[in-house]
């Protein structure tokens, strides 16, 4: 009898933590269109509020918040009830989709030579994990990890392993005389100021077309893939371009998202991430037609290591592709995804899968 009741008391606190999340995010994401909202105009009209929320409710979903869908349609001024909202997404679909108990552990930078074995990724110099420093597999002691800095004449980046979302922590540098250029620091001192679980990769060589959208930042396609009983699908790619004189291409830091559609070619406009439409780049490169390199290699890998995961039945993947034309992966995010850059860019996330991710979303509890 006590087994049982203490069986009981486990299940309603962890029922409890759920729901506490569940809210938590709610509110967190509520808050966050409210801000992106609050120096636009309202366009939805009554009519269409109504629709939205009609939609909705047949799928379990009530009281839905229709700001984003405004968001949206006052951006890109394309109407649709079928936009999903951030609150939704994170709170009920993207937890039910994928199991967070395998994350962050499988999201570490530092496993993915690991994991993806087969596929291209950018040259890695150095690793530590755990506070351990590896090179090739091996485990090496502090001086001989700084040596392989020292003598490293490439540039190279440096980030957090296991979280580096919109760019923090993302550092370019390259060393001289056991120093390096960014902020004057010595190799050991900006090492030991990432502590441990970090990694250091020289930058790509990225190909020219995708170096025309912006020369100073790596400008990688962003692919969100579906896995269900049929196997895998796309859903949605974007190409994100940095500002000018950024390295990094994150929409959070200045960035603009493009839509790429099923051929490879650039739409015609850009987003920033609070809505404003752009037809050219920082430095002023046209969008429209742009040819994205490799674009059948990106989906197809895409496909294929999406596969290897089938913890995460919705992935976000950041693919470069080198100067040879080679599709690089950079990292892929399964929590915490922005959908936001793709539905400014694409339109409605799931397509053609709305109403089957919508349904097994509602089934939360």
């Amino acid at each position: 009898m006590l087994v049982m009741v203490k069986s009981f008391i486990i299940k309603s606190l962890l029922n409890i933590k759920d729901i506490a999340y569940y809210y938590k995010l709610k509110f967190q994401y509520r808050n966050e269109i409210n801000k992106k909202i609050k120096n636009k105009p309202k366009k939805l009209n009554k009519q269409q509020i109504t629709k939205i929320k009609r939609f909705y409710s047949k799928s379990g979903y009530n009281n839905v918040s229709t700001s984003w869908h405004d968001f949206y349609y006052s951006s890109n001024n394309v109407f649709s009830v079928e936009y999903v909202p951030e609150d939704i997404f994170h709170a009920t679909i993207s937890k039910k989709l994928n199991q967070m108990r395998q994350w962050p552990s499988l999201l570490d930078k530092n496993l993915l030579g690991l994991m993806f074995k087969d596929y291209h990724q950018p040259e890695v110099v150095l690793r530590n994990m755990n506070g351990f420093y590896f090179i090739e597999g091996e485990i090496v002691s502090e001086s001989i990890a700084f040596e392989s800095i020292f003598s490293e004449t490439r540039q190279m980046v440096i980030k957090p392993s296991i979280d580096s979302g919109c760019g923090h922590g993302i550092v370019l540098f390259s060393t001289n005389d056991g120093f390096t250029n960014y902020n004057g620091l010595s190799v050991k001192d900006l090492l030991c100021n990432y502590g441990k679980d970090f990694i250091v990769q020289v930058v790509v060589n990225q190909n020219e077309a995708l170096k025309s959208l912006n020369p100073s930042s790596l400008n990688t396609l962003r692919v969100l893939s579906y896995l269900n009983k049929n196997g895998v699908y796309v859903l949605s790619t974007i190409v994100r371009v940095g500002k000018k004189g950024s390295f990094t291409d994150n929409c959070a830091t200045g960035g603009i998202a493009c839509g790429v559609d099923e051929y490879g070619k650039l739409k015609k406009y850009g987003y920033l991430n609070d809505g404003t439409e752009r037809s050219k780049t920082d430095i002023g490169t046209l969008l429209e037609g742009l040819k994205v390199p490799s674009y059948n290699k990106v989906i197809d890998k895409v496909k294929k290591m999406h596969l290897l995961i089938p913890y995460f039945r919705i992935v976000s993947w950041d693919i470069g592709v080198d100067s040879t034309g080679i599709p690089i992966l950079i990292e892929y995010n399964t929590y915490h995804q922005d959908i936001t850059i793709h539905q400014l860019a694409n339109g409605p996330l799931f397509g053609a899968f709305t109403d089957e991710i919508l349904n097994i979303g509602s089934k939360q509890y």
